[in-house]
């Protein structure tokens, strides 16, 4: 089975100011990390608070480039990819859930969901069947009663 993330010796350095002498500094943030997911793979990622949790994430959706190693998303290298090839791989391949909430306060939590559908370009049955799958995930996680409720005021985790 074909790997659907493979990340080859990642290294991810930061700046961190200057020396004593004026020289960049950085910080080792990840140092040769490899990880392979294939599709139904589930994954914990754990550490303690600045153990390198969040940037490995952010590397593997492609928000950041490593320092150096390889990164492999279904079999293709995105080493190369400008900056709009890798918006629209996490478009069109890579979800991402923020430990806090990134909703935009003006849309209904029905909105929120089909908020990809419409940047991705969806109208007509399409649109159609993106908001049905939306409120059939708002009811599979019990929120089918909020759906027109405005994101500003949506119940925390």
């Amino acid at each position: 089975m074909t790997s659907i993330l493979e990340l080859k010796d990642i290294s991810l350095d930061y700046p961190d100011g200057l020396d004593d002498q004026g020289q960049p500094r950085t910080v080792r943030a990840l140092d040769r990390v490899s990880l392979t997911l294939k599709a139904g793979d589930f994954k914990a990622l754990t550490g303690s608070s600045g153990s390198g949790k969040s940037s490995l994430l952010s590397v593997a959706a492609g928000l950041i480039q490593p320092s150096s190693g390889q990164r492999l998303i279904q079999g293709q290298d995105t080493s190369s990819y400008s900056e709009a090839q890798l918006a629209r791989l996490r478009r069109e391949k890579i979800g991402l859930i923020f430990q806090q909430p990134n909703l935009i306060p003006s849309l209904t939590a029905l909105e929120q969901l089909e908020v990809m559908a419409r940047i991705s370009g969806l109208g007509g049955a399409q649109l159609k069947e993106a908001r049905s799958r939306a409120a059939d995930l708002l009811d599979l996680v019990g929120l089918k009663d909020q759906a027109s409720v405005s994101g500003s005021i949506l119940p925390g985790p």
